[in-house]
């Protein structure tokens, strides 16, 4: 199972908060209340962590979420209907 097609993916920012708080990760997706009916709002297993030196020869660190972190946000934010898979977490932004 996959995110559906046409999801709008929002990559998550982990560089100033633990990879596992939901709240903080929750706070980083637009609510649900505010997108089109049936909107879908993915969520990637990686975060990014950026790097504060040697960042342009190494790049962005990647750090995992949990899928039951990114759920969790998904829930906290409004969204309905959420589930995941190995590589993303996904929710609807209402339910019709």
């Amino acid at each position: 199972m996959t995110a559906p097609a046409g999801a709008t993916v929002v990559r998550l920012d982990a560089t100033e908060v633990d990879p596992e708080d939901f709240a903080a990760l929750a706070a980083q997706l637009p609510l649900a209340s505010t997108l089109p009916p049936r909107t879908v709002v993915a969520v990637p297993a990686v975060a990014v962590r950026r790097r504060r030196f040697l960042r342009g020869v190494l790049g962005d660190r990647k750090v995992a979420v949990s899928r039951a972190t990114r759920c969790t946000a998904l829930m906290l934010r409004g969204y309905v209907d959420v589930a995941a898979d190995g590589g993303a977490a996904w929710g609807f932004s209402s339910p019709c």
